[in-house]
C-alpha cells in the first residue's frame, strides 16, 4: 500500500516527529540528572572502602567548573553535549 500525502502533511508529520524528539531527549535529560544526584558511586577512590555518594550532575552545580562527567552513573545515555571530563 502506497500513501501520496501533500507537501503541507509531509512538513506536519516532520514537525511532529521533531517535537516528539525534542521532548523526549527532555525527558531522557531530566531522568539522568535525577539519576546523578540520587545513585551513589564510589566518588573519591581514596576514601573509606565502601563509601559511596551520589555524583551530582554538571548541569544543576552552582559553578560549572565543579562538577565533571567523569563518573556519572548516567554518563552513556546522558544526551547533554555540554560533558565536562577532568584532564
Amino acid at each position: 500500500m502506497q500513501y501520496i500525502l501533500t507537501e503541507e502533511e509531509y512538513r506536519a508529520l516532520i514537525e511532529k516527529r521533531d517535537e516528539r524528539t525534542r521532548v523526549e531527549i527532555q525527558r531522557l535529560q531530566d531522568f539522568c540528572v535525577l539519576a546523578s544526584q540520587y545513585i551513589p558511586v564510589e566518588k573519591y577512590p581514596m576514601s573509606s572502602p565502601g563509601y559511596k555518594e551520589p555524583w551530582k550532575c554538571n548541569l544543576e552545580a552552582i559553578r560549572d567548573d565543579e562538577m565533571t562527567c567523569d563518573e556519572c552513573p548516567a554518563g552513556d545515555v546522558c544526551p547533554c553535549q555540554f560533558k565536562q571530563w577532568s584532564d
